[in-house]
Order: C-alpha cells, then structure tokens, then sequence
C-alpha cells in the first residue's frame, strides 16, 4: 500500500527526558530523538491500523435502475437518505441523489453514472478520507473489485475518526506541557503567577480534593486545563495573539467536544472547520515544539516576567 503523508498530524517531540526536570543537552537530546521515533512509529501505526473500511456503513441501501424515482424517494424507510447507490444485475452502477428532482422518471433516467471520484479503496488511510469529504458528500468503499460499504459525512462520528483527531489536540497538549517545563522546571509558582487568581483558585481547589483522596499528582502542572497551558505558554514565550485565538478555537470546537463525546462533525460546514483547526494544531505544534527545544538545549530555565494586575481582571474566568 502507497503511504500517504498525514499532514494535520506533526512528528514527535521530547518530553523533557523526565519529569519535572531539565536535562543536560546531550541527554536530552538523545531523548528527543528516541521520543521522535517512538512518535513516528505511532503516527504510522494509525495511518495503518484506521482507514475507510472502519468507518463504512455496510451492508447499505440501495435501489434499482429500473425503480421509479418518485416511489424511491417516498419510502419512509428512505425518508432521510439524500442519496442511494443504484444497482443493476446486482453491481453499484451510479448515485441517485434527491436533490435531481427527476422523480417522474425511472432511476437509471435520473441517477449520476458511477465515476472515479466517488470511490475510495477500503485501506485509503482515513486522514485522506476526511479531506476527501470536504469535496463530496460520500465515498463508496471498494475492495478488490466490489463495492461493500459508503461513508458519508454521518460516518466521520464514529469512534475511528475520533481516536484519529484525539491523537493530534493531545499531542499539541503534550508538547505544550513539555514546553513549560523546560521554561520552569520545578518552579511551579512561576508559572502559577502567569494565571488569573481564578486560574490558580481552581488548580489549588483540585489539589486540595485530591489530597482528601490520598492522591497526588506527580507534577502540580498535570492539574492545568488547556486554556491555562495556553495562557501560560504566551506569557511565558510572548506568543502573538493569533496562537491564543487559535488554541480557544481548537479547545472550544475540537478538544472540548471530544472530551465530552458531543457531536461536532455533523455537516460540511463543521468539517471544513475542525480540518481547519487541526491544520493550526499541527502548525502551533511544531512551534511550541521548536520553543520548548531551543530552551532546552540551552540547558535550563527561564524567569518569565511579572503578571501584571490588569491582566487579572482581562482574564478572570
């Protein structure tokens, strides 16, 4: 199978070499190499492993050519299908779509005739399926040399393309963390003041409840959300205001629904929107990726400057 490029997907990034700490360049150079083969090996184990078959609706329905349109269409059972593949002595031959309008005619007189662009192979990686989707409103999946399922845009909610876009917001979270790190390393009190007091309140409130627990985090940085990485990670880096906006944007339409299994890829409007995020993760990625080495090599952390009280009240929440 022809390996296809997955482009909202970026390469890996070290975590630091350890938690908490700042290595020595040598090691932790050789640690970022060791962590960018692991990375690879698992970006290349999903391209393998999630592809168009495991998202393809199969068996599906279907009609006839000699079927009249009009009784096609006023199925109940049908009622919601804005398209059907259409056979004839058995194989897929076209498309009959709803919105034609022929429906005084018989289906072969209406249907679209079946072309090249409306197939994918069932092992097509299902990143390239997704962008794929973005220029039409279904694919019919073929293996070997038989139609067996269709993937339409419902289709981009199930589990596979889920674990395909969890896999790069977390990514750009890891490095955000592994960027702080480097910045601080065990001065947690550092990048606290780089929060709101709300901010600091409610990691200081989970700390506290997890204490009553018996737990307790092996970094207090594992506490944050990803709005105070975000916040943290431009104070610290002076990023530009575009990676805040960005980072709100992929947390609010992408990482948040995910999170909590809501939908969020339910027409082509939504898709455009979330490729588009995740294309800004994979660049924010490399960035804070690159931000978070340089600092690294250069073997230690940083003061970031004083929180200043506007801000406070700017960012309370």
């Amino acid at each position: 199978m022809t390996r296809t490029r997955m482009p909202f997907l970026t390469k890996a990034a070290p975590d630091g070499g350890g938690r908490g700490r700042i290595l020595p360049t040598g090691t932790a150079q050789s640690a970022r190499i060791l962590h960018d083969d692991i990375f690879a090996k698992t970006l290349s184990g999903l391209e393998r492993g999630l592809q168009a078959q495991h998202v393809a609706t199969v068996p599906f329905e279907s009609c006839l050519a000699n079927d009249d349109v009009r009784v096609v269409f006023g199925k109940p059972e049908w009622a919601g299908f804005d398209f059907l593949p259409v056979r004839d002595r058995g194989k897929v031959v076209g498309i009959l779509k709803r919105e034609s309008g022929a429906h005084d005619a018989l289906v072969r007189e209406a249907m679209a005739p079946l072309n090249e662009n409306m197939l994918a192979s069932a092992e097509t990686p299902l990143e390239k399926v997704i962008r794929r989707l973005l220029q039409c409103k279904f694919l019919l999946v073929v293996r070997r040399t038989a139609i067996e399922g269709i993937i339409t845009h419902s289709d981009l909610a199930k589990l596979p393309v889920r674990l395909l876009i969890f896999a790069q917001v977390t990514h750009l979270e890891m490095e955000m963390a592994t960027a702080i790190r480097h910045r601080f390393g065990s001065d947690d009190a550092a990048w606290l003041n780089l929060l709101s007091r709300g901010r600091r309140d409610n990691l200081e409130e989970k700390k506290r409840h997890l204490l009553q627990r018996r737990e307790e985090p092996s970094l207090f940085l594992e506490l944050t959300d990803f709005c105070d990485k975000r916040q943290i990670l431009r104070r610290c880096y002076g990023l530009p205001r575009q990676f805040g906006d960005d980072l709100e944007q992929i947390e609010k339409f992408v990482r948040n629904p995910l999170a909590h299994a809501a939908t969020f890829l339910n027409d082509k409007a939504s898709l455009i929107r979330v490729v588009d995020l995740l294309d800004k993760a994979g660049q924010w990625t490399r960035t804070v990726r690159d931000l978070g080495q340089a600092l690294g090599d250069q073997g230690g952390p940083r003061a970031a400057r004083p929180r200043r009280k506007e801000e406070d009240a700017q960012e309370a929440h």
